[in-house]
Order: C-alpha cells, then structure tokens, then sequence
C-alpha cells in the first residue's frame, strides 16, 4: 500500500510540474491509481466483501475435481448432463432448498405434464423481479 501512495504522490507532484501540467494521460492516470487504492482498501473496511474474486471458481472446484476422478464426463453429452446436475445441485444449495423433495415434485411434474417446481426458496421468490 505505501508503493501506491508513494506513486499516486509522484504522480501529483509531476501533474503540478509546469512540464507536464498539460498531459491529460498523467491526469487520468492519477486519478485512475486513487480509485484503484480505494478499491482495494474496501476490503479492510467492509468484512462482507472477499479479498478475492473467486467464489465461483472455489464452488466449481470440488466438482470439477470429482469429474476428473470419477472420469464421469467421457462425451460431450455427458459434460452437457453434469453441467445441468451441477447448476441444479448448487443452486437449490444457495437457496437452502432440499435436493430429494424437490426431484420428487419435479418428475411428478413431468409425469403430469404441469410446469416444473422452482428453483428458489419461497421468500426468495417473493422478492424476484418480474420480467
């Protein structure tokens, strides 16, 4: 954090330069580096907030591990099936849904030819956005 500052700082003091007090680059450039320290200092601030980027990858990690053990995946339609189980899977997780009750309604549905149950938690379709 102190190398930025240090940079953001010599940045200020060429932009103040009579040389270079027309170079709209090193401007932007300043102001660019100041948004970019106070980006990163939001994870001191804000305990909500990762320090990384990677939840998705961290999530997709097990099953992708369990692919390339398992070999489940050996064709393309394979890849397409595990895909679709594995959104399915991780997304009634997220909405604290249960997996089994939920097949249950689904192929009783299709038997029935009625739509197929949701996917979200009751509260949380509730506050969905219609389209």
């Amino acid at each position: 954090m102190q190398a930025r500052r240090t940079s953001c700082q010599r940045l200020g003091r060429l932009r103040r330069c009579p040389r270079y007090a027309a170079d709209h680059e090193l401007g932007r450039r300043q102001e660019r580096r100041q948004r970019e320290v106070a980006a990163y200092l939001t994870v001191l601030d804000d305990p909500e907030v990762a320090p990384d980027n990677h939840r998705a990858e961290r999530e997709l990690r097990p099953a992708v591990l369990l692919r390339k053990r398992s070999l489940q995946t050996r064709s393309e339609a394979g890849e397409v099936a595990f895909a679709h189980w594995l959104s399915l899977t991780q997304t009634l997780r997220k909405q604290g849904l249960e997996l089994e009750p939920w097949l249950r309604q689904a192929i009783a549905a299709y038997w029935q030819g009625t739509p197929l149950p949701s996917l979200f938690a009751p509260e949380a379709a509730a506050h969905a956005p219609c389209n």
